[in-house]
């Protein structure tokens, strides 16, 4: 393996031991997330970028085991936010998301 790939795998592995090192909790130290069984839920939450730049406020949605959603917006909306958010990539300043697993890493 070559010296830069060597530096790619390397950078590669700090991202993924930073990412899993993050923490699951907001500021005041209240649990994001938690288990309701086989249902994804978002109650009352802030998608805010790692930026402070706020998305969207209050979101609530409940996806139940079976159902299907569509997400649709601009450039910018939000989106992929929401699943970055589901996923622990970004924090979450306000409100709490219900997803199989808990806070258990995704």
């Amino acid at each position: 393996i070559g010296e830069e790939t060597q530096a790619n795998v390397l950078r590669v592995r700090e991202l993924v031991a930073k990412l899993t090192g993050l923490q699951q909790c907001r500021n005041d130290g209240a649990s994001v997330f938690s288990d309701k069984g086989p249902l994804i839920s978002f109650d009352k939450v802030t998608v805010q970028t790692p930026l402070k730049q706020t998305l969207l406020k209050q979101l609530d949605l409940t996806v139940e085991e079976g159902q299907m959603l569509l997400i649709c917006g601009h450039n910018g909306a939000g989106k992929s936010s929401i699943i970055r958010c589901l996923c622990s990539l970004w924090p979450i300043p306000e409100g709490a998301i219900a997803r199989p697993g808990g806070a258990v890493q995704a």
